[in-house]
């Protein structure tokens, strides 16, 4: 609900479409507008609600015109406040895992890294999961020690890598044409 002081400027604003609001006696009627446009629930809405009322009609607003403008734009801007509330991301408890229970030594994708479970609650509901879960710490260290003991290497990145830039050193590749020239049997 906005101050009723700002609503009352913005039911000034109406003159512009009707300088009936400037006779005494209808102060009854303006208090009435001020009322309905203290139903936004923000003060940008109720400009917003004025200024269109301004730009598209031609004619003075009832209260309950007013008051179904304000609740339209109410109800859009709850909306538009609900679905980024959705899409926030969601907040992690424990900064070490980020609520995933396991805790990496350097980092995921290092084969040096080696994974443990978390002290947190997310840590403490996985250990008590089935053993031969395949994203438990111990099969992702198993699946690292293959492939350490495969590479040779803490990096068997690096080695790929090389290799395929020893590749691409070699003589570059002659583009051929798709089709030969006589070999086409279509239509022209």
């Amino acid at each position: 609900m906005i101050d009723k002081r700002f609503a009352h400027d913005q039911v000034m604003r109406l003159k512009s479409i009707d300088t009936w609001l400037d006779h005494d006696n209808n102060k009854g009627v303006i208090d009435e507008l001020v009322l309905a446009l203290m139903a936004a629930a923000t003060e940008p809405i109720a400009l917003f609600v004025i200024t269109e009322w301004i730009e598209r009609m031609p004619k003075l607003p009832t209260p309950a015109d007013l008051r179904a403008m304000v609740w339209a734009e109410n109800e859009k801007r709850q909306a538009d406040e609900q679905r980024e509330e959705e899409a926030k991301p969601a907040r992690h408890h424990c900064a070490e895992c980020n609520d995933s229970g396991i805790v990496e030594s350097i980092a995921p994708g290092n084969l040096a890294s080696v994974a443990n479970y978390c002290r947190c609650g997310a840590g403490y509901r996985r250990r008590s999961r089935i053993a031969t879960d395949a994203n438990s710490p111990d099969a992702v260290n198993a699946a690292r020690e293959k492939l350490r003991a495969h590479f040779k290497s803490a990096d068997p990145f690096r080695s790929i890598a090389r290799r395929a830039q020893a590749d691409r050193r070699m003589e570059p590749r002659v583009m051929q044409p798709a089709v030969e020239r006589d070999a086409y049997q279509g239509e022209f």
